[in-house]
């Protein structure tokens, strides 16, 4: 009799020794995972803003683009309609940025687009490109 017992003792304090183990080692894994989840997190925080910062940039290249469009346009410069038509997509780009980024400074291309639009629709009109 005093040997089941000291069996089923024994077998208790090992099968508890065996569970206690189980449990440090998950709580170990789940720091671990913790560990990896908040690292993931920041570097996707991080990707984040770069692709922020890749987003202004283009916009901001497609302003200066406009910009200077504009400038070669008011000074007698001929253009071809797919410079045109690419020059439309630079500024649909960037009237869509501004669109989604209410905080973008937005109205320093307005004149330049509206000009552009204007000298577009005349060659349109008269098919005066420069070839």
């Amino acid at each position: 009799m005093w040997v089941a017992i000291i069996t089923s003792a024994l077998a208790s304090s090992a099968l508890f020794t065996f569970i206690q183990f189980l449990l440090t080692r998950y709580d170990e894994k789940k720091g671990k995972m913790n560990e990896v989840t908040t690292k993931i997190d920041t570097l996707q925080s991080g990707l984040d803003k770069i692709r922020s910062d890749l987003d202004e940039r283009d916009a901001l290249d497609a302003r200066r683009r406009i910009l200077t469009a504009s400038d070669e346009i008011r000074h007698g410069k001929r253009h071809s309609k797919e410079w045109f038509d690419q020059l439309n997509a630079d500024i649909d780009a960037y009237n869509h940025y501004c669109d989604k980024h209410e905080s973008f400074k937005n109205n320093r291309a307005v004149k330049a687009i509206e000009n552009i639009n204007n000298v577009y629709l005349k060659c349109l009109e008269t098919n005066d490109f420069d070839d």
